[in-house]
């Protein structure tokens, strides 16, 4: 994803960047890198478990472009990033 080609660039692939690392692309998606898993799905709001805490990322016409162990790709309007 997009933080693994910065270390690579930067040449400090071995350095950990704090989880989780949330990007948000103006209104039309977002990406989560560094989660630990999916909790809930809709159109209108997707949570994820990150350490001991749940990132809810809301708006309208959400949905799951790509997802893999860790990292997440959204779109859709992104109206709200938060900490539930």
């Amino acid at each position: 994803m997009f933080l693994d080609e910065i270390k690579k660039s930067l040449k400090i692939e071995n350095m950990e960047f704090a989880s989780p690392v949330v990007t948000v692309f103006g209104k039309v998606g977002a990406a989560i890198e560094g989660h630990k898993g999916l909790l809930f799905f809709s159109d209108e709001e997707i949570r994820f478990k990150v350490k001991s805490r749940i990132l809810s990322v809301s708006g309208k016409n959400l949905s799951l472009v790509e997802t893999s162990e860790r990292d997440a790709v959204i779109s859709g309007i992104v109206e709200k990033v938060d900490y539930v």
